[in-house]
């Protein structure tokens, strides 16, 4: 056959791809698993056969006949209203999902059968990867463009395309010379696939895409045996004799699989069946309970609460933990002669730990910290230190929750508010000796460790969490009172630590990871009157010192050579009057970065003439520097990352307390409702007199706020217990009036 009648077939191939599938009902979209999608078709969710049916002829229509996105859309939206099916994810996403998934596998897929024709093969033994995701690049799909390598080279097995959800890139047949030109521009070779242990993908795939469509189609039908273990028995009866119409071999395996499957379920009936339980050990905890055997031989923990909402509360706390990565105990609601129970699998690869255990795994532990501290779980680490254990494969499991929300752990009530006390409580001694002695501990060590703990709230889904309460059988009054509050411990905990980026300024963090190099532990605060002063440790004072010059050298390498110089003027001339040329460049930086109008300057208060006497000594400024404005500016977004680095090795995740003395004419255009908003950037202090100005506010500024911190006087960088200067972004803070 000649290569041009190969390649202007009608694309038979794609068709006959997707006409080989079967049906298969699906409740989530990993019921079918790699391979299987070669020989079935799915759509997550679509569990009716006749549901299935029609989304299948509307995708089989959409490849045969070149239908667009916009009507495919069109016979989506008759099926959901023919069927009254409810999805998961908006119309525009859900459609566009099932349309280019079955698109671009099909396409890939009979794409990979033409790529096989002995014919083809004379000419083009070489295939070359084509990076199509040109909107929003995939980092790792657009390195790989351009590698050219033997159609049989390993590589294609995973790296086959398409490589996760919408990728766009395509395989294009190749010669030997298209090779050797590859080979010589380094695309010749396969890269490095290592796996991501996120997804058990080559780093680059997405989860359940690292196989290869084209070669899966050649598979036998019996590699959907997974789906036929799930199956209830008349839907896999059905697809059975589905399959041996198509393949008499696989058709055999199938009916054997299904017979052991359904030797496999009975036995579990058994085994599930409470009353043939035998218990082997008593209570081992505070509440009634005991271990049990089931006739398979495995061993359950049975807790019965006196309070029934109870077991209710640590089966729902202990889901939402999963959904936080804590690994949790497998749990279950069951009747117990009459009381509801709680049911856990006995685990025998679990070991106890002691707090210095604990405060040696402080990654995982700041996860349950925050898992704690959103479900209000007072007894995190236990009395005894035995709430979390070792298990053998490394993880920390946290084996009891069922002190959360409502409940305290030994039962009585407990308040569950929108407010999380907890990260507070849960680290002072007084209120909680075991989990203080833990997470102090571990935050102390590596300032940035709590926040890092609360990353994974982000990925947490309202309707997982509600799903969780209702699961639980909590009365629905009850599951939206508990997903509401939840919720907004959740916001408050985002806001807390700026998890939404909102506080600063676009592309920060570029200097934050070479600074954290330099140390993380945190500073113990000394107080001077209520306000933070430099800190209790002796060495305090050299070691920011030290630090400041390694921040001087830093900034003269690697953003400029006049760096230091640059920013000693301008914040020296900050020292002497915040309306100096100097101090004109730094609120000027600050508009640029934090979309924080200044209201005055150089007794200016009109916009225009702030402007134009901001511009000017912007100007001036810069003409002593002899750096542009932009260079200025980035050496102005290192000093601010020095300044974060330092503010949160000395208050953590606390806002700072200073105090701002004022005119009454600045006091009353600023002061409202509790809150002080000042200029774009200000000056406040921790000296409580000696000042003029005929009013004061105490203000709580969070360490985003902060620019810089150093003693007024010729020291460019110093804590001191005479006055400590912050300057600040003018972002509304909470203050109270003190004259």
């Amino acid at each position: 056959m000649a290569i041009e009648t190969v390649f202007n077939l009608p694309f038979v191939e794609q068709e006959s791809f997707f006409r080989n599938k079967l049906n298969i009902p699906t409740q989530k979209w990993t019921d079918l698993w790699k391979d299987q999608h070669a020989k079935g078709f799915m759509i997550a969710g679509a569990y009716k056969a006749d549901l299935l049916s029609d989304f299948r002829a509307a995708v089989d229509k959409a490849i045969s006949q070149g239908v667009t996105l916009e009507e495919f859309r069109k016979d989506f939206d008759n099926i959901i209203s023919k069927h009254g099916w409810s999805y998961k994810g908006g119309r525009n996403w859900r459609s566009e999902v099932i349309y280019s998934t079955n698109i671009r596998t099909s396409y890939a897929a009979g794409r990979w059968q033409q790529l096989q024709d002995p014919e083809v093969q004379k000419f083009y033994g070489y295939l070359t990867y084509r990076h199509g995701d040109s909107r929003v690049p995939r980092p790792h799909h657009l390195a790989w463009n351009g590698i050219t390598l033997p159609a049989d080279d390993p590589w294609w097995k995973t790296h086959y395309v398409p490589n996760g959800w919408g990728c766009k890139c395509k395989i294009f047949a190749a010669t030997k010379e298209d090779f050797e030109r590859a080979k010589a521009g380094g695309n010749g070779e396969a890269p490095p696939s290592p796996i991501d242990p996120k997804t058990g993908e080559p780093i680059g795939i997405d989860k359940g895409w690292g196989y290869n469509v084209g070669t899966a189609t050649q598979a036998k039908y019996s590699i959907l045996e997974g789906s036929l273990a799930r199956l209830p028995d008349d839907i896999a009866q059905a697809l059975i004799k589905e399959i041996e119409a198509k393949d008499k071999e696989a058709g055999k395996v199938a009916r054997r699989i299904r017979s052991t499957v359904k030797k496999e379920k009975k036995a579990v009936t058994s085994a599930d069946d409470t009353a043939l339980w035998k218990k082997v050990e008593g209570q081992k905890g505070s509440n009634p309970g005991g271990l049990y055997e089931a006739p398979d031989k495995q061993r359950y923990y049975v807790k019965l609460y006196a309070d029934e909402g109870q077991a209710r509360t640590e089966f729902a706390s202990n889901a939402i933990h999963k959904m936080l990565g804590v690994e949790m105990p497998e749990l279950t609601l069951r009747d117990w002669n009459g009381k509801l129970a709680l049911v856990s699998k006995w685990r025998t690869d679990l070991k106890a730990m002691s707090a210095a255990d604990m405060i040696g795994r402080p990654g995982e532990m700041a996860k349950i910290f925050q898992a704690s501290v959103l479900t209000k779980n007072w007894d995190v680490v236990g009395l005894e230190f035995d709430n979390v254990m070792l298990a053998k494969n490394g993880r920390l499991v946290m084996i009891d929750a069922g002190g959360s929300f409502k409940y305290r752990a030994q039962g009585g009530a407990k308040a569950y508010e929108a407010v999380p006390a907890e990260v507070k409580t849960l680290r002072d001694a007084q209120l909680n000796r075991q989990s203080a002695s833990v997470f102090n501990a571990i935050f102390d060590k590596n300032a940035w460790l709590e926040r890092d703990g609360a990353e994974g709230l982000l990925k947490l889904k309202k309707t997982d969490v509600k799903k969780a309460f209702e699961q639980a059988g909590f009365a629905k009054d009850e599951v939206s009172d508990l997903t509401e509050t939840l919720w907004k411990r959740r916001q408050a905990l985002i806001d807390r630590y700026d998890l939404e980026s909102k506080l600063v300024p676009q592309g920060f963090g570029k200097h934050l990871e070479e600074f954290k190099k330099w140390g993380v532990t945190r500073w113990q605060p000394n107080e001077v009157n209520g306000l933070v002063n430099g800190a209790k440790d002796g060495h305090f004072f050299t070691e920011v010192e030290a630090l400041v010059g390694k921040f001087e050298a830093y900034a003269m390498q690697n953003v400029h050579k006049w760096g230091r110089g640059v920013l000693r003027g301008l914040f020296t001339e900050w020292s002497g009057s915040s309306s100096s040329k100097g101090g004109a460049t730094i609120k000027l930086w600050a508009e640029s970065r934090f979309g924080k109008v200044t209201k005055y300057h150089s007794g200016q208060t009109s916009r225009g003439e702030v402007v134009t006497t901001l511009k000017e000594g912007l100007r001036t400024s810069l003409q002593r520097a002899k750096l542009p404005q932009e260079t200025v500016f980035s050496l102005l977004d290192a000093e601010y990352e020095f300044q974060q680095y330092l503010m949160r090795r000395l208050h953590g995740y606390e806002e700072i307390p200073a105090v701002r003395f004022m005119s009454k004419g600045e006091f009353a255009s600023n002061f409202k409702k509790g809150a002080f908003s000042g200029n774009s950037v200000q000056s406040v202090t921790v000296k409580v007199d000696g000042f003029g100005g005929s009013k004061c506010v105490r203000m709580s500024i969070r360490v985003e706020d902060t620019v810089k911190t150093y003693y007024q006087g010729r020291k460019y960088m110093h804590f001191g217990k005479g006055e400590s200067e912050y300057v600040v972004v003018g972002r509304a803070a909470s203050a109270n009036v003190i004259r």
